[in-house]
C-alpha cells in the first residue's frame, strides 16, 4: 500500500480541531500503521519477493507538491517504517504552490516495479483536500496507464 499526502499549502491550515491539517493526517497515519497488519519484511526485500501467506501488507509513505518526499521503500516491519518512512514525512511539511500527482506516481511506479506475476496487492490511497494541479494529465497521464496495467488499484479522498 502506498499512502500519497497532498504537500499543496492548503493542508497547512486548520483541520478539524486540528491546528495543522498535514501533522493531523500524519497522526492518523502513524496511529493506522499500528493498528495495520504489516508483514514484518524488512525494507531490504525485492519488491519481486512472493509476500508472506499472512496476508499482510508492506506500507509506504510520500508527500506530493511541486516536488516528492519519499524514501523509496515499502516497509513490512513496524521500527524500520516510524525510524524511516513516516520520521521523513514528520521533518516537515513542503507547502507546496502546487500539488503535482504525476511525479508522485512516477514514484510509486518505481516501488512498484518488478511486482507484476507475484501474489502482492498494490494500492495507492491518495489523501488530498484538493485537486491536483496536474489533474489533465494524472486523468489520461502515461504513468497513470502503466500503474493500471500492472493492476495497482487507485484510491482518492
Amino acid at each position: 500500500v502506498m499512502v500519497m499526502v497532498s504537500g499543496g499549502a492548503s493542508m497547512g491550515g486548520s483541520f478539524g480541531y486540528h491546528p495543522h491539517g498535514f501533522y493531523a493526517v500524519t497522526a492518523m497515519l502513524r496511529d493506522w500503521a499500528n493498528a495495520l497488519p504489516l508483514s514484518g519484511e524488512g525494507k531490504a526485500v525485492d519488491n519481486t519477493a512472493q509476500a508472506p501467506t499472512n496476508s499482510a501488507v508492506r506500507l509506504g509513505v510520500m508527500q506530493f507538491g511541486d516536488t516528492v518526499r519519499s524514501t523509496s521503500k515499502l516497509f513490512g516491519d513496524r521500527a524500520e517504517l516510524f525510524a524511516d518512512e513516516i520520521a521523513t514525512q514528520e521533518t516537515g511539511f513542503l507547502s507546496s504552490t502546487e500539488s503535482s500527482l504525476n511525479a508522485a506516481f512516477s514514484n510509486a511506479l518505481s516501488r512498484f516495479t518488478n511486482t507484476a506475476g507475484n501474489n502482492r496487492k498494490q494500492v495507492i490511497l491518495i489523501l488530498t483536500d484538493s485537486a491536483p494541479s496536474d489533474a489533465a494529465a494524472v486523468a489520461g497521464g502515461a504513468v497513470r496507464d502503466m500503474l493500471e496495467r500492472q493492476g495497482v488499484e487507485i484510491f482518492a479522498h
